[in-house]
């Protein structure tokens, strides 16, 4: 995706970052923490990185519209019992289009502003916030490759995803994304079923978007997002 954005860096569906302005090393924090589902922690590069865990019920889609790429999940951790979400879409520049507009966040969210309901015939989830955790919006220089990144406003959602019995798969899964200054290491098992999502992100109208909800079968999957300090 985001084929409108590759002239000269790679980017991947699974792109989120976060913004700590003074953390401990990612050691620390995960020897801190071990129960945790999500830490956060900058690393000896100044490189943030952020984990999330799931063992339980997530759901993604697409950010798609006329001008904008992006993609989101959204997460359940059944043994924590914590939601998380995370979150990227882009955009070219309208005043230069040799830029990109990056919009990123990634946190952990209230239990009551995600759900997953299944019934016999069907599953439907909901996602319903204005995120309070850091949002963080970069510069892409589409030519160069320089990016600059400054803190951004909060973003706000309010989609339905409903399973459209167009398909269902099993997988065991490691990928690394790269987009500008953030990668993605997604590491798990799980299987997922297709959805149709409606509803609204910021500004956009989401109208039968692509997308997906998922169950890691009581596995653990793992996401880690770093984002590279600005140069």
């Amino acid at each position: 995706m985001f084929h409108l954005l590759r002239k000269s860096i790679v980017m991947s569906a699974c792109c989120t970052l976060v913004i700590a302005l003074s953390t401990p090393s990612a050691a620390a924090a995960e020897a801190a923490t071990p129960a945790a589902s999500m830490t956060t922690a900058q690393a000896p590069n100044s490189a943030t990185v952020t984990n999330i865990k799931v063992n339980g019920q997530f759901a993604e889609m697409l950010l798609l519209d006329t001008n904008t790429n992006g993609f989101l999940a959204a997460s359940k951790d059944e043994v924590a019992n914590t939601s998380a979400l995370d979150f990227s879409y882009a955009f070219i520049d309208p005043a230069n289009p040799d830029q990109a507009i990056l919009i990123a966040g990634a946190g952990e969210i209230p239990n009551s502003a995600f759900t997953i309901t299944t019934t016999a015939r069907v599953t439907t989830a909901h996602l319903a916030m204005t995120t309070t955790f850091p949002i963080i919006r970069c510069v892409l220089n589409l030519i160069t490759a320089d990016f600059a990144c400054a803190p951004g406003t909060p973003s706000s959602f309010d989609l339905t995803w409903v399973t459209n019995g167009l398909g269902t798969s099993s997988a065991n899964t490691t990928q690394v994304d790269t987009f500008g200054p953030v990668t993605t290491r997604i590491k798990g098992t799980f299987t997922s079923k297709t959805t149709n999502v409606n509803g609204t992100w910021d500004a956009h109208r989401a109208t039968n978007l692509a997308g997906s909800v998922l169950n890691t079968d009581s596995s653990t999957m793992t996401r880690q997002i770093t984002v590279a300090p600005n140069p």
